[in-house]
């Protein structure tokens, strides 16, 4: 699985080896079952209802080629899910994944740093064009390492003084950096909301206000060497997202119960785009809504869009409980609860299934979540 993420940071041609090695890896965790586990039946119902449903709105899409190849990325996602949950068995488990994540973002912030001084950057969306990388197609992408930031600040408060939590810590320095560069607002917002999250979970209220403070100055010490860019993107109130949610709100109307098909928003919208309501319109073509909810309803129909709310609401129970009612558990259980939380936010500005990262960090979510709720050491269902 490791293999598999990781392949994200090389170029597309040298992936092959490393997805097989992947695909491999998955063929010997189920080999060996004498170390696995199986997954609960909640959640695999919720997960199977989620994707049987949407199985229906590819069949039924109106480019059912276009939907099929562009929901692809469900299938490494649902092979990574299987393979954390079947050995992915102690808290230790649980945070080496961590790792894996924060040496991601490291990665994938090196690779843009590297272009950015090699070449410069005109524009933040040249900049990303250039690092040529799947996972990384526009500036808000950097929500992805907004994501990874409270699980790589678990791991500094799990262990202060070992190594993986130095290379956590430069993962959040770097991604910070690079959200900031960006001028990702999305991001920004994103990676402070679950940065607080944590920080009040975890410290007394004195010590996290403290953090808090340390952290703004850094922030603002960063976007103070870029003129101060970013702060100035807040002051912007006019946003072409808010013609993009209500045409995807009535292809939802058009379409209740089917929608579109998957990932067909790019060739319908802008029929229904409230072209004299004075709001700011995009000329470029914008191939999903920039809402993840409404574009499920738009493109899969009001079935699939309850089933993924049901699944990530009680995904989001979970390991909120966790954190409250497990110590054994806590600081894994706070990094998982704080990134879906994120997840669930930035779902309402950005998101989309159409990004790779999108679907392969709610897999990974989803089954920590599943694992840190269903161990042996677990004691919420008595709580």
């Amino acid at each position: 699985m490791a293999a598999y993420l990781l392949s994200y940071l090389l170029p597309f041609e040298t992936n092959i080896p490393l997805i097989t090695l992947a695909i491999g890896s998955v063929v010997i965790a189920y080999s060996s079952s004498s170390r696995s586990k199986s997954i609960s039946s909640v959640y695999l119902g919720l997960l199977a209802v989620f994707m049987s449903l949407m199985a229906i709105a590819i069949a039924a899409s109106e480019d059912i080629s276009h939907s099929s190849f562009t929901s692809a990325p469900f299938l490494p996602a649902i092979l990574i899910f299987s393979l954390v949950v079947r050995c992915f068995r102690t808290p230790e488990d649980t945070f080496r994944l961590y790792s894996v994540l924060s040496l991601l973002s490291l990665g994938l912030c090196l690779i843009l740093l590297r272009e950015l001084f090699g070449v410069g950057m005109e524009s933040s969306t040249d900049w990303i064009n250039r690092a040529a990388t799947p996972l990384l197609v526009v500036p808000n992408d950097a929500l992805l390492f907004a994501l990874i930031v409270p699980l790589s600040l678990v791991q500094v408060l799990r262990s202060p003084r070992s190594y993986s939590s130095v290379l956590a810590c430069i993962s959040i320095l770097f991604a910070l950096t690079v959200i900031i560069l960006l001028e990702s607002r999305v991001a920004t917002l994103v990676a402070g909301a679950s940065f607080l999250l944590v920080l009040f979970s975890y410290f007394r209220f004195k010590q996290a206000v403290f953090a808090v403070l340390v952290a703004c100055l850094v922030i603002g010490a960063l976007d103070g060497l870029t003129g101060f860019s970013l702060l100035r993107k807040f002051t912007t109130f006019q946003d072409p997202r808010f013609a993009l949610w209500i045409a995807a709100w009535e292809m939802f109307m058009d379409k209740p119960w089917l929608g579109y098909g998957p990932h067909t928003y790019v060739f319908h919208y802008q029929d229904f785009l409230p072209l004299n309501s004075g709001l700011m319109i995009e000329e470029r073509i914008t191939p999903w809504a920039h809402n993840l909810y409404l574009e499920l309803l738009a493109e899969q129909g009001i079935a699939v869009a309850t089933a993924f709310v049901m699944l990530i609401s009680f995904n989001l129970y979970r390991a909120w409980k966790i954190t409250w009612h497990n110590r054994a558990q806590m600081l894994g259980g706070l990094g998982a609860a704080a990134s879906l939380t994120g997840f669930i936010m930035a779902g309402f500005i950005e998101l989309s299934f159409i990004r790779i990262w999108v679907v392969l960090m709610l897999f990974i979510l989803l089954a920590v979540i599943h694992n840190l709720s269903t161990s042996p050491s677990e004691n919420i269902n008595n709580a």
